[in-house]
């Protein structure tokens, strides 16, 4: 699961120099192509990495066999590869799942400052994180992203008593419905 988005960087990759080599495109809108596919497949993917990440933590005590985690009661916690599972899954939440939509955002809000989101350059790479919304409201995109954080963390962290996580769920949807029906981020309501 997590070498999927590197797996998908890398047949974008592949494609990327095709078109260069062998179809004559231009380089630079083909890489502009393979960066917006790539991070906004990136971008999509980011529940399910999250999830898979943060389950490395997630154990529970089962009688006469000891702390396993919650989805693989064949990995007992606590061991070398239960540990070391860990340490990737913070290596690549800092790098990648959080660490890469947080350098966007970052980067978005730069060249907001600079006035350039209209810019050919910036909407061929990254217009998928805000080209949907009302120009006062760009970082929508990033408000969607903490939702469905907040949605993971709620279904993993609080896997013991449904009932929390089914009202975190709820809570989180209800707010974010309510932020989004007075906020009215869309170009286009459909």
């Amino acid at each position: 699961m997590l070498s999927l988005p590197g797996g998908y960087f890398a047949l974008r990759w592949v494609a990327y120099v095709y078109r260069v080599k062998f179809r004559g495109a231009d380089a630079a809108q083909a890489w502009d192509r393979m960066l917006y596919s790539s991070l906004s497949f990136l971008m999509g993917s980011q529940a399910s990495l999250l999830t898979y990440c943060l389950r490395t933590f997630s154990c529970r005590d089962v009688q006469g066999y000891g702390s396993v985690r919650t989805n693989d009661s064949d990995l007992k916690c606590g061991t070398d590869v239960a540990v070391l599972m860990q340490f990737v899954s913070v290596i690549y939440l800092s790098g990648v799942v959080l660490g890469a939509p947080l350098f966007i955002v970052i980067h978005l809000f730069w060249q907001r400052q600079k006035n350039e989101l209209c810019e050919p350059k910036t909407l061929a790479r990254f217009g998928f994180m805000y080209e949907a919304f009302r120009s006062d409201t760009l970082y929508w995109g990033t408000v969607r992203l903490v939702k469905q954080a907040l949605l993971v963390a709620i279904q993993v962290m609080v896997w013991e008593t449904p009932s929390a996580q089914g009202l975190g769920g709820i809570t989180v949807l209800l707010f974010s419905s309510i932020l989004q029906a007075w906020v009215k981020p869309n170009l286009h309501d459909n």
